[in-house]
C-alpha cells in the first residue's frame, strides 16, 4: 500500500463580512485546491449565523443566554481587553497552541501510563517466571507500535504517531538487555522466546528504519549491532569488549561515514539520537549494572571522541571535547598507558583545530595535554630503571631532601619544545597566538624554576638555561620588546647572584651588600658611558642600579640592627654615584637620578647617625651633594633638605656646648637668625633669583618649623606648671619675648617693598603671636602663684580687647572684611577662658560665660558669613542667664528649679518678641530669625514645664498653670494670622497638644480620672463635633488643623482609654466606643466623605478583637481573619479612587486578597470535611457571576477546585489501589488532550477568544 500523501494545513484569519472572501473561495474551487464539500463546510461554519435568541440586559452589558451563537461567531480581530487576564491561565492556553506542548503532554501521558502499569505489575512481579516477565516488556513494545500504526492512518495525529514510533524504537534494545539479564537461555521455553522475539524485533527494527519509504542500511546495521551487543554479558570480560566494539561500529558506520540525509520534506526519526541512546545504554549498563571500572573505559571514550570530532554533525563535533575531557580525567591518574594515548588523541584533535582556526584555547589544550604526556612517559618507564636514574641525579646534585627538584631539568626539554613551537607560530605569522604561547612558556619556566628553588646547584643550572633561552627569544622578537629586555637583564643578575652563592655559600651580609654596590656601580657605568648598547638596555641599567642600591641598603640596615658595624659608610657611594650620573647626562633620566640621590642622602643618615665618628662626615658630604643636586633640579624640597642637613651639621657640632635650658634660647636665636638670613638674601640681585628664592623659602620654612616646635614644647611646659607643679623658669619668659620680637620682625617683612600698611601681618604670624602671648601670660601668672580663675578672666579680657581692636582696625582702614585671624583669635581666647573656669563655680561665674557670648556676638555681627556666631552668642546669653539663676535657686527642690527655668525661658521668649525691632538693627539679622530664637525658648520652656508637671509634688501650682497658659497662648497665636499656612498649622497642633497635656494634668490634680476615662471617648466625640463645625477661618485660624484634630482625637481617645480601664468600667467603655463609631458615621454623612467610615471600621474591628480576646478564645484562623477580609472587601468596593480606570488592577488585587483570605482560611480550617470551604466558595462563585466580578469568580473557583483535589488526595491516601487507577486515568486523559488539541486546535482557539471577549466587560 503506497504511503499517503502529506497534507498542507493553512490557517487564514480574515473578516467574514468582507465579500472578497467569497471571490477567493471561488478561485480556489476552480483551481482544484478546494472541493465543493469543503467550500460548503467553510460557509456553514464561518459565513453563517444562527437566529438570535432572547437577550437579557443587566446594567451596562448584555449577556447572551445561548452559548451556540458565541461559539459560531468568528472574531476576526478581537479588541484588546481592558484588563490583564490572569497570567497562569493565559500562559496555559498560549502554550497549548504550540506543538511543543502537545509533545510534552504526550510525554506526561506515556510516562504516567507506563509507571502506573509498572506499579501494578510490581506488586505481583515475583509470581511471574522470567519468560513471563520478559513477555510483558515484549507486549508493551508491540502495543506501542500498534497504536503508532493506528495513529499514522489518522489525518490529524502525525505528531502522536511519530512519538509512539520513537518510543517503540527505544524499547527494542531494552528487550535484548532483558533477554540477557533474565537469562532466558537457561530453559527451552526461554530459547524459543529468544528466537521468536529476536526475529520479531529485527523485523520491527527494519520496518521502523524506513524513513518515508527509504531504508537507511547503515543506520539499521548500527542499531541492530548495538542491540545485539547487549547479549553475552554473563561472559567474563565481555562487557568491556562490547563497549569497545559498540564504539568502533558506531564510529565507522554512523559517525565517520554518516548516511545520506533524507530529501523528504517530512523526515522521520533522527537515528543519530537513537545511536547516542544505544551507546548510553551500553555505557550505563557497564558502569552502573555490571560495575565495570570507568577507568578501563577511558580509551574507549577517547576513541569515541576522535570519531565524534571528524563527524559532519556540529552537535556531535562539539560534544567530542567534553567526552575527551572525561576520558582524560578518568585515565590520567590510574591508567598511564591509556592516559598517554588519550592525550595523544587530544593533541591531534586540538592541533587540527589550531591550524584551522588559530584559537588560544587550542594552544592551551595542546600545552596541557603535551605536558601530561611528558609526565606519563616517566610513569611508563620500568620502575627499576626509573629509580636508578633518579638516584644518579640526586647524588650528582645533592638533592636528597628534594628529589622532585630534578624535574626542573628533566622537563626543561618540553619548555624548549614549546619555545620552538611558539617561534614557528610567530613566523606563520600569528602574532597574537604566539604571544599567548610565550605566556604559557613563561609560566611553565617559572614553575620549573620554583621546583629548583630548594637546591642551589639545580637552581643555578635552571636559571642559566632559562637566561639563555630568554635571551634567544628576546633576540628573535623584532622589534625588541622592553619587557623582554628588562626580564632578560634581571634574570641575568639573578643568575649571577645564584652562581656566586653556589660557589661561595658562606658570604656575610656585609660582603653581599658590597657585591650589590659593585653591581650598582657597574649598572651606572653602563648607563653613563657612550656605548653602542641599545637605549632600552641603558634605561634599564639606571633603574636596576637603583634597585641594587636599595637591596644593599636593606642588607646594611639588617647588619646595623644585628652586628652594629661601621661599614655602613660605604653606602655613601650611592648618593655620590647618583649625583655623578645626574651631572653626566642631559637626558630625561637626569631628574630621576637627582631625586634618588636626594632620597639616598636622607637614607644614609639612618645608617651613620648612631656613630659619632662618621655622622659628621656623612652630614657634611651629603650637604655638599645636596648643594649640587639643588643646582640641577631647582625645587623647593631640595633646598629645604639642603638647609636641613646644614642645620643638622651645625647642631651636632655644638651639642656638647649647650645646656638643656640653653636649647630653648638657641632655637629662638636660630629662628631669628634664619629670618635675618632670609632678609639678607632678598638684597641680592636677580642673576640667581630662582635659587635665592628657593633658599629664602627654605630658611623661612625651617624657621616656622622650629617656631612651631618650640611653642609646642613651651605649651607642654605650661600644662606641666599646672598639672605636675613643675617650677617656673624665667629663661622661658625671655625665650617667649625673643620669639614675639622675632615674629614682629618677620611680620614687618622689610624685604617686601609691595606690602601695604592696611594689609597687616600674615595670618600665620598673627596666630603665632596670639599663641606666644597666651603662653607668656600663662608663664607669668602661674609662676606668680595665681589661680586658674585669673587666667580665665585674663583670657576673656584678651578676647574682648582683640575683638574691639579688630573692630577699630576695620573702621580705621575702612576694610570690607577683616582677615580671618581677627575673627578666630578672640574666639580662641574666649574658649580658653571658658576652659579655665570649668572647675570653678560661683555666683558671678556666669559673667565669664556672658563675656564669651558678647565676644561671639561682636564677631558675628561683622559680616553675614559669621552670622552663626550671633546665634551661638545668643545661646550663650541664655545659658549665662540660666547659670546665674541656677546659682540662686540650686538649694530649692528640682521641681521648683524646673518651673523657675521654664518661667525664665518664657520671659526670654516674650523679651525677644518685644525687643525685636531693636535687636534687628543691632544684631543685623532679619526679624524671622529673632522669632526663631524665641520659638526655641518656647520649646525649651515647654519641655521643662512638662517635666515639672510629671512630678507628683508641685508646690508652685499657680506659677505652673500661669506659665502653661502663656506657652499655650503663644503657640496658638503663632498660628493666627500667619501668612505661612504650613507653619501656622504646626503651631496650632503644638498649642492643642500643650492644652491636652494641661487638661490631663488638671484631671489628675482634681482626681476625675475614674469618671472621665471610660466616658472620654464619648466626651471627646462631642467636643470634636464642635471643633469640626466652628468657623475658625473667620477668627484668623486655618480650618485644617482643627478639623484634623477633630477627626483623629476620638479614635486615639477610644483606643488609648481601653488600656487604662478598670474591669468594672468595661461596659461603659463599650458604650463610649459605640458613640465614637457613630460619631464617624455621622461625620461621614455630614461631610459626604465616605473615607471617614474607614475610621469607624477600625473601631469596629478593635471592639471585635477586644471582645474576642476577653472570652475564652480558642485559636481559629478563620474567625481571626474574618474582620480583616471583610474590611478589605469593603475598602475595595467603596474607595472612590479604585473606580478610576487606571486603578482597576489594584481594585482587582484587593478583591482577590480579601476573597482569598476569607475562603483560604476556611479551607485551612476545614478539618478534612471540606463543608465550610465548599459552601463559601460556591457562594463566592455565585456572587461573582451575579455581580460580574472576576475576583470572586476566580478565587471561588480556585478554592472550590483545591477543596475537591484535597478530598481526592485524602481518598487516595486511604485507598492505596486508587493511586494506580488515578495515575492511569490521568495519563490517558493527557494523551487524549494532546490528540484533541492536535486535531481541533483552531476550533478551541476560536472558542477561547470569544470567552476573552465576553470577560472583558466584567469588573
Amino acid at each position: 500500500m503506497p504511503p499517503s500523501k502529506p497534507l498542507i494545513r493553512i490557517l487564514i484569519q480574515a473578516d467574514s463580512t468582507n465579500p472578497k472572501v467569497l471571490d477567493g473561495l471561488e478561485v480556489w474551487l476552480r483551481l482544484g485546491l478546494l472541493s465543493d464539500a469543503q467550500v460548503r463546510q467553510i460557509a456553514e461554519q464561518y459565513l453563517s449565523e444562527a437566529l438570535p435568541q432572547k437577550v437579557v440586559t443587566s446594567g451596562k452589558t448584555k449577556v447572551l443566554e445561548t452559548e451556540k451563537i458565541a461559539q459560531n461567531r468568528v472574531v476576526s480581530k478581537p479588541p484588546q481587553p481592558a484588563f490583564t487576564f490572569p497570567t497562569i491561565i493565559t500562559d496555559l492556553v498560549a502554550s497549548l497552541k504550540a506543538e511543543l506542548s502537545v509533545r510534552w503532554l504526550l510525554f506526561l501521558g506515556l510516562f504516567l501510563v507506563i509507571v502506573s502499569s509498572g506499579v501494578l505489575a510490581a506488586s505481583q512481579w515475583e509470581k511471574f517466571p522470567a519468560t513471563g516477565q520478559y513477555l510483558i516488556l515484549f507486549a508493551y513494545t508491540f502495543a506501542f507500535w500498534g497504536v503508532s500504526l493506528w495513529g499514522s492512518k489518522q489525518s490529524g495525529l502525525r505528531v502522536t504517531a511519530q512519538a509512539l514510533k520513537l518510543v517503540t524504537l527505544l524499547l527494542i534494545p531494552l528487550n535484548f538487555w532483558a533477554m540477557d539479564g533474565l537469562k532466558l537461555w537457561l530453559n527451552p521455553l526461554g530459547l524459543v522466546t529468544i528466537a521468536i522475539a529476536t526475529l520479531a524485533l529485527t523485523a520491527l527494527t527494519v520496518i521502523l528504519s524506513q524513513n518515508q519509504g527509504q531504508l537507511q542500511r547503515r543506520s539499521l546495521l548500527n542499531h541492530l549491532g548495538l542491540s545485539y551487543l547487549n547479549w553475552g554479558w554473563q561472559i567474563p570480560g565481555f562487557p568491556i569488549i562490547a563497549v569497545y566494539l559498540g564504539i568502533i561500529i558506531t564510529g565507522f558506520l554512523t559517525i565517520a561515514n554518516p548516511p545520506p540525509a533524507s530529501s523528504s520534506p517530512h523526515p522521520g526519526i533522527d537515528f543519530k539520537i537513537v545511536v547516542i541512546y544505544l551507546l548510553t545504554i551500553l555505557f550505563g549498563r557497564a558502569i552502573f549494572v555490571v560495575n565495570v571500572d570507568i577507568n578501563q573505559l577511558g580509551l574507549a571514550l577517547g576513541i569515541f571522541a576522535g570519531f565524534l570530532y571528524i563527524s559532519s554533525s556540529l552537535i556531535l563535533h562539539r560534544s567530542s571535547y567534553f567526552i575527551l575531557l572525561l576520558a582524560w580525567l578518568t585515565t590520567i591518574f590510574t591508567q598511564p598507558a591509556q592516559g598517554f594515548l588519550v592525550s595523544g588523541i587530544g593533541v591531534g584533535i586540538f592541533s587540527h583545530h589550531l591550524l584551522k582556526y588559530w584559537l588560544k584555547r587550542d594552544l592551551a589544550a595542546i600545552f596541557v595535554l603535551g605536558l601530561s604526556m611528558v609526565a606519563l612517559v616517566g610513569r611508563l618507564i620500568p620502575h627499576e630503571l626509573r629509580q636508578t636514574a633518579i638516584s644518579v641525579g640526586v647524588e650528582a646534585t645533592s638533592s636528597q631532601d628534594s628529589p622532585w627538584a630534578l624535574l626542573s631539568l628533566t622537563w626543561f626539554p618540553y619548555l624548549i619544545f614549546m619555545v620552538i613551537l611558539t617561534d614557528w607560530i610567530y613566523h606563520r605569522p600569528q602574532r597574537k597566538i604566539a604571544g599567548f604561547g610565550d605566556q604559557l612558556s613563561l609560566g611553565f619556566g617559572i614553575f620549573l624554576t620554583s621546583l629548583a628553588l630548594s637546591n642551589p646547584a639545580l637552581r643555578s643550572l635552571n636559571l642559566l638555561a632559562s637566561t639563555i633561552i630568554l635571551a634567544l627569544v628576546t633576540r628573535s622578537r623584532q622589534p625588541l620588546k622592553p619587557p623582554l629586555i628588562l626580564g632578560t637583564h634581571i634574570l641575568g643578575l639573578v643568575t649571577f647572584a645564584n652562581l656566586v652563592y653556589w660557589q661561595f655559600p658562606n658570604l656575610t651580609l656585609e660582603l653581599w651588600a658590597i657585591i650589590l654596590l659593585g653591581l650598582m656601580v657597574g649598572e651606572f657605568l653602563l648607563f653613563t658611558v657612550n656605548s653602542p648598547a641599545n637605549v632600552l638596555i641603558r634605561k634599564d641599567a639606571l633603574n636596576l642600579g637603583i634597585v641594587l642600591s636599595e637591596l644593599s641598603y636593606m642588607l646594611f640596615l639588617t647588619n646595623f640592627y644585628f652586628n652594629n658595624q661601621t661599614l655602613e659608610i660605604a653606602w655613601l657611594i650611592t648618593p655620590l654615584a647618583l649625583t655623578c650620573v645626574a651631572t653626566q647626562t642631559t637626558e630625561s633620566q637626569q631628574t630621576k637620578a637627582v631625586k634618588f640621590s636626594i632620597f639616598a642622602c636622607g637614607l644614609v643618615q639612618i645608617l651613620t647617625l648612631p656613630y659619632p665618628q662618621i655622622r659628621l662626615l656623612s652630614l657634611g658630604l651629603t650637604t655638599l651633594f645636596m648643594v649640587v643636586n639643588t643646582q640641577i633640579i631647582k625645587t623647593l624640597f631640595s633646598s629645604v633638605f639642603t638647609v636641613g642637613l646644614g642645620l643638622g651639621f651645625l647642631f651636632l657640632s655644638i651639642k656638647d656646648l649647650v645646656t638643656v635650658e640653653g636649647w630653648f634660647m638657641l632655637l629662638s636665636l636660630t629662628i631669628t637668625g634664619l629670618w635675618i638670613l632670609r632678609l639678607i638674601l632678598s638684597r641680592y640681585g636677580s642673576i640667581q633669583s630662582n635659587i635665592i628664592r628657593l633658599y629664602q623659602q627654605a630658611f623661612d620654612g625651617w624657621a616656622i618649623a622650629f617656631l612651631g616646635f618650640e611653642l609646642s614644647i613651651i605649651t607642654f611646659h605650661s600644662f606641666g606648671l599646672y598639672l605636675a607643679e613643675i617650677p617656673g623658669s624665667f629663661s622661658l619668659i625671655y625665650t617667649l619675648i625673643i620669639l614675639i620680637t622675632a615674629l614682629i620682625f618677620r611680620g614687618l617683612d622689610l624685604g617686601n617693598q609691595q606690602k601695604t600698611a592696611g594689609s597687616g601681618f600674615s595670618p600665620w604670624i598673627l596666630y603665632s603671636l596670639a599663641w606666644a602671648v597666651e603662653l607668656l601670660i600663662i608663664e607669668i601668672l602661674i609662676s606668680g602663684n595665681q589661680s586658674l580663675v585669673s587666667l580665665a578672666v585674663a583670657n576673656i579680657i584678651l578676647g574682648l580687647t582683640t575683638q574691639l581692636f579688630g573692630d577699630w582696625w576695620q573702621r580705621h582702614y575702612q576694610l570690607q572684611k577683616l582677615p580671618n585671624p581677627w575673627q578666630i583669635i578672640p574666639i580662641f581666647y574666649g574658649i580658653l577662658g571658658i576652659i579655665f573656669r570649668v572647675q570653678t563655680s560661683g555666683n558671678w561665674m556666669g559673667l565669664i560665660s556672658l563675656g564669651f557670648a558678647l565676644i561671639l556676638i561682636g564677631i558675628g555681627r561683622r559680616n553675614i558669613q559669621a552670622k552663626p556666631l550671633i546665634y551661638l552668642g545668643l545661646i550663650g546669653v541664655s545659658i549665662s542667664s540660666y547659670e546665674i539663676l541656677f546659682y540662686q535657686i540650686n538649694a530649692q527642690p528640682l521641681t521648683e528649679q524646673w518651673i523657675a527655668f521654664a518661667t525664665l525661658g518664657t520671659s526670654l521668649m516674650y523679651g525677644y518678641r518685644i525687643l525685636n525691632p531693636w535687636l534687628n538693627v543691632y544684631l543685623r539679622i532679619p526679624e524671622t530669625e529673632i522669632k526663631t530664637i524665641a520659638h526655641l525658648h518656647w520649646f525649651i520652656s515647654s519641655i521643662l514645664l512638662g517635666l515639672a508637671i510629671l512630678s507628683p509634688i508641685n508646690p508652685q501650682l499657680i506659677l505652673t498653670i500661669g506659665t502653661s497658659l502663656l506657652l499655650i497662648r503663644y503657640a496658638l497665636f503663632q498660628g493666627r494670622h500667619n501668612p505661612n499656612l504650613a507653619t501656622a498649622e504646626i503651631w496650632v497642633y503644638l498649642g492643642l497638644i500643650e492644652a491636652t497635656v494641661l487638661t490631663i494634668y488638671l484631671q489628675n490634680l482634681l482626681d476625675l480620672s475614674n469618671f472621665l476615662i471610660p466616658w472620654s471617648g464619648s466626651i471627646l466625640s462631642i467636643i470634636s463635633w464642635f471643633f469640626y463645625i466652628l468657623p475658625w477661618n473667620t477668627w484668623g485660624w486655618s480650618v485644617k488643623p482643627w478639623k484634623k484634630v477633630a477627626i483623629i482625637l476620638p479614635l486615639i481617645t477610644v483606643i488609648g482609654s481601653r488600656f487604662l480601664l478598670q474591669p468594672e468600667q468595661q461596659s461603659t467603655w463599650y458604650f463610649s466606643a459605640t458613640i465614637g463609631t457613630l460619631f464617624y458615621i455621622a461625620l461621614s454623612n455630614f461631610t459626604k466623605n465616605i473615607r471617614l467610615n474607614y475610621l469607624s471600621l477600625i473601631l469596629i474591628n478593635f471592639i471585635f478583637y477586644d471582645g474576642l480576646f476577653l472570652t475564652n478564645y480558642q485559636w481559629d484562623v478563620f474567625i481571626f481573619s474574618f474582620p480583616i477580609a471583610l474590611s478589605l472587601l469593603y475598602f475595595s468596593q467603596f474607595e472612590p479612587t479604585l473606580n478610576l480606570q487606571e486603578n482597576r488592577g489594584l481594585r482587582h488585587g484587593l478583591r482577590v486578597l480579601g476573597t482569598g483570605i476569607l475562603c483560604g482560611t476556611s479551607l485551612m480550617n476545614s478539618q478534612g470535611t471540606g463543608i465550610l470551604p465548599g459552601i463559601l466558595s460556591l457562594i463566592t462563585i455565585f456572587v461573582g457571576l451575579g455581580l460580574r466580578i472576576r475576583a470572586f469568580l476566580y478565587i471561588g473557583t480556585a478554592i472550590f477546585l483545591i477543596n475537591i483535589v484535597n478530598q481526592l488526595i485524602i481518598l487516595n491516601s486511604i485507598y492505596s489501589f486508587m493511586k494506580w487507577v488515578i495515575s492511569f486515568i490521568l495519563g490517558v486523559i493527557l494523551i487524549g488532550i494532546a490528540a484533541n488539541f492536535e486535531t481541533r486546535r483552531e476550533q478551541l482557539i476560536t472558542l477561547w477568544n470569544n470567552w476573552i471577549t465576553e470577560l472583558k466587560t466584567w469588573q
